[in-house]
């Protein structure tokens, strides 16, 4: 039943082991990582309790047993899953950059589309009929000009844009709470197989067979919008979950847009917030596909993400020694020791910025610099008049 290499098949089951440790998170896994230089060396230092391991991890419990680790792996394959890691050449760069990235991801499709750019398009799940109608409309046009759709399989809009998008040159990702091989809701399950069948993917970062609870789909929806460029809300309430992925998509850096709706419809009470608050007002594609462009341009233009993040400089992560690892590699996982010189900060943050708005999200991404590091640097560059705050909150040169 097991398929990999030896060697990617111990680095697989360390890295679940360490994520399905009561209290290694996606940000101490990262840190973990990086700090250990493979997931087999990270679990052995935390067997042998380091003081490293301790202090990055310090409100872990015991470890994932090897057993349960490889029950979870076999069981994946046995329902027609892939394991999906951080730094396999298949993983979305976009993905990749999220501070919480999953570490890993089981999937049902194709890994190809997981390197294509997308779009997020998210609703209520009591979606009104013309919300379901137009976020058909939409996705169906995204996916049209090639690039991906992704929502979460849910009743209402996103059931609509997914069932339009997978017919179309850019396909769609369905990103789902529980795990990957579990149809929820169970209506869809003609349009689970349909979008894996049509080239398509169903993702989740649960263990698979896990039913799907209350607290795992919030967790989901930053990987929506992980995937995406940015994020359209078709029709939300106040507490609508797509306004979740929206608060996630502006942690992230993406770009938030919404459809408007009558004032008095409590379901798009949530999308005027959102464009009373500077979102992008949608009322069709046209109003999208030029800014996607814009977005995935501007990627382009850097160096870093053109160049930096390839299947060859993400690598596998099991480089011998961790002065191994490639310098670019900065780009995604942010060097958690040490900091650099700060001449060296203050090139490296005013080398991306230009007459175009930066957000600290790309700034954090492309520099290769902590939070910490770019959260202190800006507001002294600021100060000394080399850079200036835009009202959106985004950066540009002065």
């Amino acid at each position: 039943m097991i398929k990999d290499n030896p060697n990617r098949l111990q680095e697989i089951l360390a890295a679940i082991r360490l994520t399905r440790t009561e209290g290694i998170g996606a940000i101490a896994f990262r840190k973990l990582r990086l700090h250990y230089g493979s997931c087999v060396r990270a679990v052995e230092a935390g067997d042998a309790k380091e003081k490293i391991f301790t202090k990055i991890a310090n409100r872990a419990g015991a470890i994932f047993t090897p057993d349960q680790a490889l029950r979870e792996y076999e069981a994946g394959l046995k329902a027609g899953l892939t394991l999906c890691l951080q730094g396999d050449p298949e993983y979305s760069p976009l993905l990749a950059c999220v501070r919480d990235a999953p570490p890993f991801f089981w999937y049902a499709g194709n890994s190809e589309i997981f390197r294509r750019p997308a779009c997020g398009v998210v609703g209520s799940r009591n979606a009104s009929l013309s919300a379901q109608i137009f976020s058909a409309e939409l996705a169906e046009a995204i996916a049209g000009a090639g690039y991906c759709v992704v929502s979460g399989l849910a009743r209402g809009a996103d059931g609509a844009a997914h069932a339009k998008a997978l017919q179309a040159p850019g396909g769609t990702i369905a990103v789902i709470a529980g795990g990957a091989d579990v149809i929820y809701p169970p209506e869809h399950q003609k349009l689970y197989h349909d979008i894996v069948n049509s080239g398509g993917a169903v993702v989740s970062e649960n263990y698979p067979g896990a039913e799907p609870i209350a607290k795992m789909f919030p967790r989901r929806n930053r990987i929506i919008s992980g995937f995406s460029l940015g994020v359209i809300v078709t029709e939300a309430t106040l507490k609508s979950g797509s306004l979740t992925t929206a608060r996630f998509a502006l942690e992230q850096g993406r770009e938030v847009f919404a459809v408007p709706g009558f004032p008095a419809d409590p379901r798009s009470h949530g999308c005027n917030n959102l464009l009373k608050d500077g979102a992008v007002l949608v009322r069709n594609a046209d109003d999208v596909l030029p800014i996607l462009q814009e977005l995935r341009d501007r990627q382009k233009n850097f160096s870093l993400f053109g160049a930096a993040i390839t299947p060859e400089a993400q690598g596998n992560f099991t480089f011998s020694d961790k002065s191994e690892t490639p310098a670019n590699i900065a780009c995604i996982f942010a060097d958690l020791e040490g900091k650099p010189e700060e001449n060296d900060e203050t090139r490296k943050i005013l080398s991306l910025l230009g007459g175009n708005d930066i957000t600290i999200d790309e700034i954090i991404r492309f520099s290769g610099l902590t939070t910490e590091v770019v959260l202190t640097m800006l507001p002294q560059l600021e100060f000394s008049g080399k850079i200036i705050q835009t009202p959106g909150g985004a950066y540009r040169a002065v």
